[in-house]
């Protein structure tokens, strides 16, 4: 796997990704015009993801802008006694709870009622329930 600078490979995604010209892709990331948000390292193949983190640790030495990678805390941790990321801080976003779901239904009222029925008595939808999006979508 060739590894490239994320110098490099942020105009690139940028054009491919989001059909913006090269060109102004290079500039955005070459001013520090953008803040990168590098969503999926626990998706790397593993044997990649030291590189990555040794890429980003690069990236943020030369370009002082802020940055945000996301990962799996569990990925993360395999990894991280290996290289760990470089960054001022960290956010560790934590599973609702079953009281924090609870409150959230009973705010909504009664047009929810049904679906407290269902999660009493399944545990799958419980589980699914654990994040802000879900419990929304449900």
């Amino acid at each position: 796997m060739k590894q490239v600078p994320l110098i490099e490979w942020l105009p690139a995604q940028l054009s491919l990704l989001y059909d913006v010209p090269m060109q102004l892709s290079r500039t955005w990331v070459y001013t520090d015009q953008i803040l990168p948000l590098l969503d999926g390292l626990d998706e790397v193949p593993q044997e990649a993801r030291v590189a990555c983190i040794e890429a980003i640790t690069t990236y943020r030495k030369e370009h002082l802008v802020p940055l945000v990678v996301c990962s799996r805390r569990a990925e993360y941790e395999e990894i991280a006694s290996q290289e760990r990321l470089a960054l001022h801080s960290a956010v560790v976003i934590e599973p609702l709870t079953q009281q924090q779901v609870e409150t959230y239904l009973d705010q909504a009222g009664p047009s929810l009622a049904a679906v407290r029925t269902v999660l009493h008595a399944n545990p799958v939808l419980q589980e699914l329930t654990t994040t802000p999006l879900m419990l929304s979508v449900l």
